[in-house]
Order: structure tokens, then sequence, then C-alpha cells
């Protein structure tokens, strides 16, 4: 989804055809939050099921790995805002904002595999995924929030334009 709209959305915004580029921006969040929450539903609702498509079938699923599959999708829903977000930036050409973003897993993933363990069980550890999605999501926001401002444009913008 996201790399399918960004050259539609970068050519409408160089054609400087705002009303449109907005309209596509728009519908690109819906369109991914939908299928974000159906892929987070299907892994929370079906996880025992998806886990024994990897495990042989004489191996138990213990509650450890349902545990740990289900920490590393816990917050799926970040992965959609995240998305979207990069998708904007890289569609109107954001390099350096969208370089933050991309770098952001190597300052998380690191301290928080570390940390993790010394305070939950071993099986927790599958959080750092989640939490860097999160994080992702919260320095995206941040970051495209300035770059929309440069731009003459909001979030406000993009879900009021009609």
């Amino acid at each position: 989804m996201d790399t399918g709209i960004q050259p539609l959305i970068s050519r409408l915004f160089a054609a400087k055809s705002e009303k449109t580029y907005l309209k596509v921006m728009r519908y690109g969040f819906y369109i991914t939050m939908i299928l974000t929450f159906a892929i987070y539903l299907g892994l929370m609702i079906f996880t025992e099921e998806i886990a024994q498509i990897f495990i042989d079938d004489n191996e138990a699923i213990t509650p450890e790995i349902i545990v740990f599959l289900r920490c590393t999708f816990i917050l799926q829903p970040f992965v959609g805002i995240y998305t979207w977000l990069s998708g904007i930036m890289a569609a109107l050409e954001d390099e350096w904002r969208n370089l933050i973003v991309n770098l952001t897993p190597l300052f998380v993933q690191v301290p928080l595999i570390w940390l993790l363990p010394k305070f939950l069980p071993i099986e927790y550890i599958a959080l750092n995924y989640s939490l860097q999605d999160t994080a992702e999501a919260l320095i995206a926001i941040i970051l495209i929030r300035s770059f929309l401002k440069e731009k003459g444009l909001s979030f406000k913008k993009i879900f009021n334009a009609r």
C-alpha cells in the first residue's frame, strides 16, 4: 500500500494538485489502518494456529511461544501509522527525516534487548519489536508535523480536505 501510493502522491504534489494528493493521503491512511487492524486481529486471535505453521507436528506449542508471538505483534497498529507516515515522507522527498526514522531501530532495539530480560522473563524480549515500532511511529509523527508545516500542510488539512 505504502509503496504503491508514493509515486502517485509525489506526482500529484509536484503538479500542485492539492485536493487530489490530500485525498490520496487520507484514503491511504484509512486503507492502511484497516489492513493493519485486520492483520493485528488475525495475529492476536489465531496466534496458536499461526505458531503451528512454524513448529514440527510432534512439538507442543508452549505458553511461552504464544506470549513471545503476541509480544512481537501487540503494538502492531503503530506499524500502520509508521508505514503511512514514512510513505508520505518518501513521496514528498523528505530524505533526512526519513533517514532519522529509519535509524530509530538502532537506538531503540539494542538497549531494549539488553534491558528487557533484566526485568521480564525471556519470552517478553519480543516486546522490543513492538516498542521499536511505537518509537518509529512517534518519531515519524513529530518529524512529519514539522515537514508538513514547511509545506503549508497539516494532519488537520489532510483529514478535513474534501
